[in-house]
C-alpha cells in the first residue's frame, strides 16, 4: 500500500512511529528532527529506536513512501512540526518486565517525570518498562527519549549508581 504524499511529512513519520514506539514518537521525531537535519537520516535515526529488527524492517517499509514526496528536497527547516500521533492500539498489555517486578519503581518514575512528559508518562514509563529486563536499562532508555537534559542527566546517574551497586 503506497502512502500519499503528505501535507506534514514529520507528523506522518511520527504516526509511522508511533506504531512501533508509541506515544513517544511525536517526541522524539522533534528531538531529532533538530539533531539530524535531515529527513533521511531523522528516518533512520527513528528506525534505529526500535528493538526488534522485524519491527525495525517494516517501519522502514511503512515510511520508504515518504521519500519520494516532493517537500523532501526543501527539508526538516521548512516542515512542520510534528502531532503527536494517535496510537493504534489503545488495549491495556499485561504487565511484563519490570512493570511485574518492580511496580513502586514505576509509580516514583512516572511522578518524577510527569512534569517533562506530561500525561503521556505513565504510558511511557509503563511501555518502556515492559520492554526492560534490568532497572539500570529502564534508566537509560527514559534517559534517551525525555526532553528536559537535567532530567536525563539524573536518570542516567540512577543508572550508573545501580550497574555499581549490582557490581559490588
Amino acid at each position: 500500500m503506497s502512502t500519499p504524499s503528505p501535507a506534514d511529512p514529520l507528523a506522518a513519520l511520527s504516526g509511522a512511529a508511533a506504531e512501533f514506539l508509541g506515544p513517544i514518537a511525536a517526541l522524539l521525531v522533534q528531538r531529532l528532527a533538530a539533531q539530524t537535519g535531515s529527513f533521511i537520516k531523522l528516518r533512520e535515526a527513528l528506525a534505529e529506536q526500535i528493538e526488534n529488527p522485524r519491527d525495525r524492517e517494516r517501519f522502514r517499509q511503512k515510511t520508504q513512501p515518504l521519500l519520494g514526496s516532493g517537500w523532501l528536497a526543501s527539508g526538516l527547516a521548512k516542515a512542520g512540526p510534528a502531532k503527536a500521533a494517535a496510537r493504534a492500539d489503545t488495549t491495556a498489555l499485561p504487565a511484563r518486565g519490570l512493570a511485574r517486578s518492580e511496580p513502586q519503581l514505576l509509580r516514583e518514575l512516572t511522578d518524577e517525570l510527569l512534569p517533562c512528559l506530561g500525561h503521556d508518562a505513565a504510558r511511557i514509563v509503563s511501555e518502556q518498562s515492559s520492554r526492560c529486563s534490568s532497572r539500570v536499562q529502564l534508566f537509560l532508555k527514559l534517559a534517551k527519549i525525555v526532553p528536559d537534559e537535567q532530567q536525563r542527566r539524573a536518570l542516567e546517574a540512577r543508572a550508573l549508581g545501580d550497574h555499581r551497586q549490582r557490581l559490588s
